[in-house]
């Protein structure tokens, strides 16, 4: 039959405790893991009729200032050759 000492009482004591304490902190990490949301995925907010409209005047309004800078140099172009070979 073994004997316990008062220093055997004491560490089985602190092991108790440091399993618990750990058991604690684990259960509180998982909880906030569980609550905020950090291994998902954020949640998009869906655009809506105002979001379509402002991507489809951006869009209009990039084709029409590319279309006006093509056919402004065609123009310039034009103008150009006719004013170098027809004044000469």
């Amino acid at each position: 039959m073994a004997f316990k000492t008062i220093d055997d009482i004491e560490r089985e004591r602190h092991h108790e405790e440091k399993g618990k304490m750990r058991k604690e902190i684990s259960e509180d990490i998982n909880e906030v893991i569980a609550n905020i949301n950090i291994l998902k995925k954020p949640k998009k907010e869906k655009k809506g009729f105002l979001g379509w409209l402002i991507r489809i005047i951006i869009f209009l309004l990039i084709a029409i200032i590319t279309v006006n800078f093509i056919l402004g140099n065609i123009w310039l172009l034009k103008f150009l050759i006719k004013s170098l070979f027809l004044n000469g």
